[in-house]
Formats: structure tokens, C-alpha cells, sequence
């Protein structure tokens, strides 16, 4: 991708949910019309029009609901300064959030002016974006300091208690061969019960979001270290270096020698 992109669906239909995931990428998803949910750090947030949800690189997150109309936002760390960086990291913990009447029309003309820029063929969009997220984030910030932000974490709806403790574990001990069996014995719930209500919360099986969280620790080795592959795959809990190949590509869309090479280029 680009330092910063800027896109507007309109999905007519049921938007199908896509597993939690993560990016290296700051998301900001701006909700226009309709209703979606929000799954972060354990909680499921209801979006509603206006609201803003943030989640910073490489965090855990899936979106799901109906028909919609959003803006997003995708900016790679390397494009901000240092203090815009750290102003969307502290942002990021309130996860969403909207605004008043007044801050919510500024945020909103500038957005869809950052989408009329993206798709022109100004030779100066790349500096004409930057400066538009400049002014973006000082109305974040700005009505931060006047109050006229309005944190939504409090409202957010908790996963039932006994399944954050069987997510909590899992990505405490992703790395180890987790069977339903063993979860069932340690949480004092049927099999059966633990495979539906899992599947129905987090809209992936077990054994689905295990692998998630592998590959998400795998995209940070092959990001960030030198480690050869097959190291990775051992420590990852990984049965072969093919197999992990073959999973990497299957959430990634690339394989983990490609993915590497593509973000030595881009540092």
C-alpha cells in the first residue's frame, strides 16, 4: 500500500464478518450510514453514524454488519511525525469515538476532501494529503482539549467472562498445541458449548483464531528480526516450515519470503 490511503465504500449488502486480523498500518474507520460492530481488546464496541474507530499497527480487530457507507483511512507509521504517531497511539486506546454536531461537519468535509485529493491526479497528493491529515488530527485533538470528544470505551459490550478468560488463554499459549478437550477440562464447559459460543463471538473456530495469532506474531519476526523461517515456525508451534508457509500465505496473501522482502524495501 501507499503511506496513506484514503477509500469510501457503500456496501448494499450484509457485510460478511472477517476474522480478526491486523495490519501494519494505523485503520481509521469513519462510519457514514448504518450499523457495525467493532471487536477490540475483548470488547465488542456498536458503531453507529459519525463514530470513529482506531486500531494501531499489528492489533487484533474485526468489523462486521450490515449494509454501510465508511471512510477509511490506512496510514503507515513512516508517514507521521513523531508526535502524530504518538497522538494516534493514545487515541487508539479509546478505541472509538465521536463527536459533537459542530467537530463532527469539519471532521467530515475534511475526509471526503482527503478522498476527492486521493482520487485526482494532482501531482502534489502526497504533500496536499499530508497536510489534510495535519489539519484532521488537530480537530481530534483540538476537541480533545475542549470536550467536545466523546470516549465510547464505557459503553463497549464485554465478552461473557468465562470466554475472555478461553481467549485470554489461548493468546497466552498460542504458540502450544491447545486442545478443545484440555479447554473444556480447565474451563468447566462442554466441548460442544465452548465450539459454538466461540465461533459465534469471535466468528472463527479455535483452532482459526490460534492460527491468526501465530501468524500475527510471525508477520512481527519476518517485520522486525532476521530469524530464519524455519526458526519461526518451530517457535510458533508450527508443525513444518511448508505448513507454515502454506498458512502464512492463506491469512497474508503472500508468502513469508515475499512478505519480507517487501517491507525491506519499504523501510
Amino acid at each position: 500500500m501507499q503511506f496513506l490511503e484514503v477509500a469510501l465504500s457503500d456496501i448494499k449488502t450484509y457485510n460478511q464478518k472477517l476474522n480478526a486480523h491486523s495490519h501494519e498500518y494505523y485503520e481509521l474507520h469513519f462510519l457514514l450510514e448504518g450499523e457495525k460492530q467493532f471487536f477490540i481488546d475483548n470488547k465488542i464496541y456498536k458503531l453507529q453514524p459519525m463514530t470513529l474507530a482506531i486500531s494501531k499497527p499489528l492489533k487484533l480487530h474485526h468489523f462486521n454488519g450490515g449494509p454501510h457507507k465508511r471512510i477509511l483511512l490506512t496510514i503507515m507509521p513512516n508517514f507521521l511525525s513523531l508526535s502524530q504517531a504518538k497522538f494516534l497511539d493514545e487515541l487508539s486506546k479509546k478505541a472509538v469515538i465521536t463527536f459533537n454536531d459542530e467537530v463532527c461537519q469539519k471532521v467530515n468535509d475534511t475526509l471526503f476532501k482527503m478522498l476527492e485529493v486521493e482520487n485526482s491526479h494532482s501531482i502534489n497528493k502526497e504533500v496536499e494529503l499530508s497536510l489534510l491529515l495535519g489539519h484532521f488530527l488537530y480537530l481530534i485533538s483540538n476537541s480533545n482539549a475542549h470536550d467536545t470528544l466523546f470516549d465510547k470505551s464505557d459503553s463497549a459490550e464485554f465478552i461473557h467472562p468465562r470466554f475472555l478468560n478461553i481467549i485470554e488463554y489461548i493468546k497466552s499459549n498460542y504458540a502450544s498445541q491447545i486442545t478443545l478437550e484440555e479447554l473444556s477440562t480447565k474451563f468447566f464447559l462442554s466441548k460442544n458449548y465452548i465450539c459454538k459460543h466461540f465461533k459465534k463471538i469471535m466468528n472463527c473456530t479455535i483452532v482459526e483464531y490460534q492460527t491468526s495469532l501465530r501468524i500475527e506474531q510471525a508477520k512481527k519476526l519476518c517485520y522486525y528480526t532476521n530469524k530464519p523461517l524455519s526458526h519461526i515456525a518451530t517457535s510458533l508451534g508450527f508443525k513444518t516450515e511448508q505448513y507454515f508457509i502454506s498458512c502464512f500465505k492463506k491469512y497474508v496473501g503472500t508468502t513469508p519470503y515475499k512478505y519480507r522482502n517487501q517491507n525491506i524495501k519499504n523501510i
